[in-house]
């Protein structure tokens, strides 16, 4: 495969082919001087340290995933929903706050039709409610029941004349989230 000749005044040379690996053809053959392979054999060391801290970085990064994920579920635990998205609509009338069902049985509880949810602004502490119509009622789905891993929504009235990034804080039920950004 490799064939040493001698080229010029006497200077020896080697000879060696390089492989595209991914299509598995080969490529122009490369000459390499007696310099060129004591880099090659000094890079090895190199590489083990490079590696080496390859190895610690994906560790590391693992146990932080792992550990904000513990964290996630145990805020997970003592609610019983997931507050999905908190948005303006209606020209900035209203705010559409949308939450996933985790557990199903307790949010029916904490969430049925004699609840009523607000939304209280961080900044004033105005108290924003569900508005209720004569024909639709309140404008959230409360009837029937609630199932698991499904999106819901809650439309309540911005009479505190909020914006994109303001904070609140939703009480539904006997849940309370805190630092909600409206979006």
């Amino acid at each position: 495969m490799r064939g040493i000749f001698r080229q010029g005044f006497g200077k020896k040379t080697e000879m060696s082919r390089r492989v595209d690996i991914g299509r598995g053809r080969m490529l122009q053959p490369v000459e390499t001087t007696s310099r060129s392979r004591a880099i090659e054999r000094q890079a090895p060391a190199c590489t083990k340290y490079v590696q080496l801290a390859i190895a610690v970085g994906l560790v590391v990064g693992a146990l932080i995933t792992l550990a904000g994920c513990a964290s996630q579920q145990s805020t997970r635990a003592k609610n019983s929903i997931e507050i999905e998205s908190l948005r303006l609509t209606a020209a900035g009338h209203f705010l559409d706050l949308r939450y996933r069902v985790l557990d199903a049985e307790r949010a029916n509880e904490s969430l049925g039709p004699g609840v009523k949810p607000v939304l209280i602004d961080d900044a004033t502490g105005t108290v924003m409610a569900v508005p209720t119509t004569a024909k639709l009622g309140s404008l959230r789905q409360t009837r029937g029941v609630q199932k698991p891993d499904r999106s819901y929504f809650v439309l309540f009235v911005n009479t505190a004349q909020l914006s994109s990034g303001s904070h609140v804080t939703a009480e539904i039920g006997d849940m309370t989230f805190e630092n909600l950004v409206i979006e």
